[in-house]
């Protein structure tokens, strides 16, 4: 599913198209789309799963590659796993609440912006501690553990300013289409003209407009 489709920009830009215009718009819908989603990524716009499997690290809190994250459905964490995919199990899986919470920093909208799990009970994800005998203070031993997580994340309905940006971005590629390669600038005596290229849906989604309504979407807060 794409932020934008040839049906959705016609609906926001009150025009009709027919035939084989349908196909070209859909395919600058799709262009943009993509484009966005990539320039907004480690952020989701729309609502997916994602199950990745990631390095515990030494410390509470884990860092999820996609966000915001609506809910973690599973999680299983194996402090041996040592990079390796296959070692998970029944009893590697940790319990919610208990084990692990999902930070959830917009408790408005119910996500977690952030993507932080963290660990509970005073414990660390990748770091196990060593008790011996005679000494008061246990020892800290870095192991390279793994964790499996499936996380809803993306939001539920792409955001209006993110559908906005992109209609933006699919119009400046549609008018550039509609006019050929249009003149930017002439002079008359001794005539010379500057033309402008097609525009393309990378550079569409550049220009100072669509940045404005993404803007909110690229701050630190996503990142």
């Amino acid at each position: 599913m794409a932020v934008v489709d040839a049906t959705f920009w016609q609906q926001y830009t009150g025009q009709t198209l027919a035939g084989p215009d349908v196909a070209a718009c859909q395919l600058w819908c799709e262009a943009v789309s993509a484009a966005i989603e990539r320039m907004l990524w480690p952020l989701v716009v729309e609502p997916v799963t994602r199950t990745d499997i990631l390095d515990a690290p030494p410390h509470r809190d884990l860092v999820l590659r996609h966000r915001p994250v609506r809910s973690v459905t599973w999680l299983q964490f194996n402090p041996f796993a040592d990079g390796v995919p296959s070692r998970f199990g029944p009893t590697h899986t940790l319990v919610a609440g208990e084990d692990y919470e999902l930070v959830v920093d917009d408790p408005g909208a119910g996500l977690s912006r952030c993507g932080i799990v963290r660990r509970l009970g005073g414990r660390v994800w990748g770091v196990t501690r060593w008790g011996s005998p005679g000494t008061l203070a246990p020892r800290l031993h870095g192991i390279r553990g793994a964790v499996r997580v499936e996380a809803a994340v993306g939001f539920l309905t792409v955001p209006e300013d993110i559908r906005a940006a992109a209609v933006t971005a699919v119009t400046l590629c549609w008018n550039r289409r509609r006019l050929g390669t249009p003149v930017t600038s002439e002079s008359w005596n001794g005539y010379s003209a500057s033309w402008s290229p097609q525009l393309v849906a990378t550079a569409a989604v550049q220009s100072p407009d669509v940045l404005a309504l993404l803007r909110p979407y690229l701050t630190p807060r996503f990142a």
